[in-house]
């Protein structure tokens, strides 16, 4: 276990000594103690190199560099060390920062440390394994399966409607003939691992399924209600109608809404539910006792505990949590054994890790979904905590 290096505090007679700790917290709009903050802005006043370095460290995180070319800035800090060497014979120390929740190793700007290390980074073992693709298992109301993939266009009727496939999206299109609440057929769209696809909805909801996910929904709503089901994670655009309220249905938890933008990742293995609202306003309670509730605004995450059967809410930045949706994963001070598993359903593999401990290191990164998973792993291996061994489609975390 890596714990958090002392800070020194109070001015040298030749140059102050500063601990990367306390730059990656005002970064991340961490409150400090005074006497950190004061530390922290005598550095900065004392040398330009130091404000230069800084400055180059906020934009490495907010442009969303922190899996790639990370040379510049290991450049700048080598800089600033020899610097404090020659002046006083200490080393400026950058610190692995351990989690203030769980003690567990955080590598500061994700996936490398900025020291004199310099690991070498080699997949061992052949990779056989691709992105996800559009692609999808649509469950009939009569049981009949039809398999979705791009180049398997369709058109067919269910009842009174119609529903359309581009091979990329589905679509249903609603025949206008009132129905009762007992009436609806019922229609599941389920995406594999390694799969994802959107459906719009009779309504003209859209939804877009993430892999290893199944929505439950009728061909053509009723008057008086919305309801879908989902197991998995999905993202949600629900088209207006205040005299028709959407609910969605995951895990114990309901959703209520009118119209608006959220996700919900509901994945079975997961001890909670998490919906995040973009746009608009959400009701999230509990399937049992919709008194036990919470009312989510924008930039808001609700967390479902599926054991304790408690809502809570806290503030987030959407765009971590729907980036799927835009060919990105996103992960925040993530750890691996999390990063793994989100991997293994786009990628369609096994992972085992040989070390159990390396499921708490902590990462940060930006990639694209479309990477091939021998760049995202080699990413990963320029750490210098982690190698990986690939054998067909499992992944061996060493």
């Amino acid at each position: 276990m890596c714990h958090r290096s002392k800070i020194h505090g109070g001015m040298s007679k030749q140059r102050n000594i500063i601990d990367f700790a306390v730059i990656w917290r005002t970064i991340h709009q961490e409150a400090i103690p005074d006497q950190e903050n004061k530390l922290l802005q005598n550095w900065l006043e004392e040398d330009p190199e130091h404000l230069e370095f800084y400055e180059q460290a906020r934009r490495f995180y907010a442009e969303g560099s922190h899996f790639g070319d990370q040379e510049g800035l290991r450049k700048a800090w080598k800089s600033v060390r020899r610097k404090t060497r020659a002046t006083r014979g200490a080393i400026v120390r950058l610190a692995t920062i351990a989690s203030g929740i769980a003690a567990s190793i955080l590598i500061v700007a994700g996936l490398f440390y900025l020291t004199n290390k310099n690991p070498e980074t080699g997949i061992i073992g052949n990779a056989r394994i691709t992105p996800g693709t559009d692609k999808a298992v649509l469950i009939l109301s009569d049981g009949s399966r039809r398999e979705l993939s791009p180049g398997n266009a369709f058109v067919l009727k269910e009842g009174d409607a119609k529903l359309s496939c581009t091979g990329e999206a589905l679509e249903y299109m609603p025949s206008g003939n009132r129905i009762s609440d007992a009436e609806p057929r019922l229609n599941i769209l389920k995406t594999p691992t390694g799969g994802e696809f959107v459906v719009r909805l009779s309504d003209g909801s859209r939804v877009w399924l993430n892999s290893g996910s199944g929505l439950r929904y009728p061909v053509q709503f009723p008057e008086k209600e919305r309801t879908v089901e989902l197991t998995g994670e999905a993202y949600f655009e629900v088209a207006e109608n205040e005299h028709s309220p959407f609910l969605v249905s995951s895990g114990g938890q309901v959703v209520k809404v009118l119209g608006t933008c959220f996700n919900i990742a509901s994945y079975p293995e997961s001890k909670f539910i998490f919906t995040t609202l973009v746009e608009g306003k959400v009701e999230v309670f509990e399937k049992n006792d919709p008194e036990n509730k919470c009312l989510l605004a924008p930039n808001q995450q609700s967390i479902f505990s599926k054991k304790d059967l408690l809502v809570s809410a806290r503030n987030v930045d959407p765009s971590a949590f729907i980036a799927w949706k835009e060919g990105r994963f996103v992960f925040d001070d993530e750890n691996l054994g999390s990063i793994m598993q989100t991997l293994s359903r786009w990628y369609d593999i096994k992972v085992i890790f040989a070390n159990t401990g390396r499921k708490s290191v902590r990462f940060t990164g930006n990639l694209q979904r479309s990477a091939h998973i021998q760049e995202i792993l080699e990413k990963i291996e320029k750490t210098g905590e982690v190698k990986f061994r690939i054998d067909d489609k499992t992944i061996t975390v060493q």
